[in-house]
């Protein structure tokens, strides 16, 4: 290879390639090296190679120990004492005539020649694959505090604390100073503010959430991003200019929060100052409106079960109370009418009667009062379950006038919704005897093991077949139903003559349910 071939590869080569003299005054700077720094071949040979370098350096980075240690630095490669590139490369900050930053990557090494030592430098520009870098490691990141916060979204089923959390999240995540949330009524049809707060946590004022109001609306029927740079500005569009006076609030953007087909409400974020939220914050909140309307949307319709549920209870307790007033005074009745005869012909069995109706009485009233006492306090986890269980037991042997004995074993405790689950079904349980059974004996059983909680309810009446359960008669359908919203297995078998026994199990850990098909 000759000695203008190697010139011409070293002009043209994609890398910048500079070289100085025995003195560090350059002597090539090749047409890459042009492109990179900005400064012409002309106007760097002929120069000392760190007063070239200085001369590239950001104002911020000119200071008297970076100006040293550049100098220092070719000095040494003057002496020879950095024959190997490779260890010995450098990254700076470079600024371009024009203003602009690159980052460049230098390598520089010592050459000998007959009277000494030259310098040579290899550059290259890494500034867009350090910037690509950067901008995949902020995406990871996103990315892992998505999915993070989508796992804090779905793992809370009660409204307030799910838009809390999205609230919470969306400031730790953005450079937002506030955060509202619009959701869109389904019976009202209306968009309201549903939650709002700021990085002092507090709600939105009233003006703000007014003139808010008219985006929010504007995000929801459109299904689309709105982002504005500044409220203030003269040049705003007719959506922007729905926001009347200059308030403490300049840049905003609002998402919708979508799911599937169907926009639900809107997501905003606030912030004090004009052009505070880049694309990358857009693109951000657009990525938490996902999982925050799924969260929201389970909390709704959580809600609506709760509230479906609570009538459902009222709905049962009001039918119990009309079925136990039917029963009672119907017996209250035939007693009072066959008495006075039945007292003229034999006082000892009339007596044994009038005994029999003051127990039908008490039963009665007791079996109200408790039935009222559950109307007026729906919350049936404040007392301990076996306490719960034990006071039905003894009520319901009033009303029966039957033994109705109560066991536990063991002891624990489990979520509100299954105790209540339990207590309900061990109720409906001994409705259904009391009206079907004709049994002579009841026994309940609780038994706690391990993370495993289950009851037994068990009466020797006469039976039934349970796969011809007449029209009309709810309670098993609504005892499974009960079973069924909290993950627990219910199981009941019965038999003409054989006498029926209901069995549920609710566990932490469904691998320790029983198969009760084994």
């Amino acid at each position: 290879m000759t000695s203008s071939d190697a010139a011409g590869i070293i002009e043209y080569a994609s890398d910048g390639i500079a070289l100085t003299d025995e003195n560090g005054l350059v002597t090539l700077w090749n047409t890459s090296l042009e492109r990179m720094t900005g400064i012409p071949q002309s106007a760097a040979v002929g120069r000392y190679m760190w007063e070239v370098l200085v001369g590239l350096f950001p104002a911020y980075a000119c200071t008297p120990g970076a100006v040293a240690y550049c100098w220092q630095h070719i000095y040494t490669c003057l002496k020879g004492d950095t024959p190997n590139p490779s260890q010995d490369c450098h990254e700076f900050h470079l600024q371009l005539p024009g203003g602009e930053i690159r980052q460049l990557q230098m390598a520089s090494f010592s050459i000998p020649t007959a009277h000494g030592f030259q310098v040579g430098c290899i550059c290259r520009d890494i500034t867009d694959s350090r910037k690509n870098a950067a901008q995949d490691q902020l995406h990871n990141e996103e990315l892992a505090l998505i999915n993070w916060a989508s796992t804090v979204f779905t793992s809370i089923l009660d409204l307030d604390e799910v838009l809390h959390a999205v609230m919470q999240e969306v400031l730790h995540l953005s450079p937002a100073d506030g955060v509202g949330i619009w959701l869109h009524g389904e019976t009202d049809r209306q968009l309201t503010l549903q939650a709002s707060t700021n990085r002092a946590g507090n709600p939105f004022p009233m003006h703000h959430a007014t003139n808010f109001a008219r985006m929010a609306r504007w995000v929801f029927e459109k299904n689309q991003k709105l982002a504005i740079r500044d409220l203030w500005a003269d040049d705003a569009t007719t959506k922007q200019k729905t926001y009347h006076g200059k308030a403490s609030i300049r840049s905003c953007v609002f998402v919708p929060l979508q799911l599937k087909e169907d926009v639900i409400g809107a997501l905003n974020i606030h912030s004090p100052q004009a052009d505070q939220f880049v694309p990358n914050n857009v693109a951000l909140l657009e990525s938490l409106s996902i999982p925050a309307a799924i969260a929201i949307h389970n909390a709704q319709l959580y809600k609506r079960v709760k509230e479906f549920t609570s009538a459902r209870e009222r709905q049962y307790i009001s039918q119990y109370l009309h079925d136990l007033v039917n029963q009672s005074f119907t017996s209250v009745s035939l007693i009072t009418e066959s008495l006075p005869e039945l007292w003229e012909q034999n006082p000892e069995e009339g007596l044994n009667a009038l005994r029999e109706l003051q127990k039908s009485v008490r039963g009665a009233v007791a079996e109200q009062r408790r039935a009222l006492a559950e109307l007026r306090s729906p919350d049936l986890t404040v007392t301990d379950l076996a306490d719960l269980l034990r006071t039905l037991a003894t009520t319901s042997a009033q009303q029966m006038n039957i033994p109705v004995e109560f066991g536990e074993k063991g002891r624990g405790e489990v979520p509100s919704d299954v105790q209540v689950m339990l207590y309900r079904i061990c109720q409906e349980a001994l409705n259904n005897i009391r009206k079907h059974a004709g049994a002579e004996k009841v026994s309940i059983q609780l038994d706690y093991t391990g993370t495993t909680v289950s009851l037994r309810i068990f009466d020797d009446g006469i039976g039934f077949d349970v796969q011809r359960v007449p029209n009309g008669h709810y309670g098993l359908q609504i005892m499974h139903e009960r079973a069924k919203t909290v993950g627990a297995r219910l199981h009941i078998s019965s038999a003409p003559a054989k006498g029926t026994e209901v069995d549920v199990v609710w566990s932490e850990n469904t691998d320790d349910e029983p198969n009760f098909n084994e």
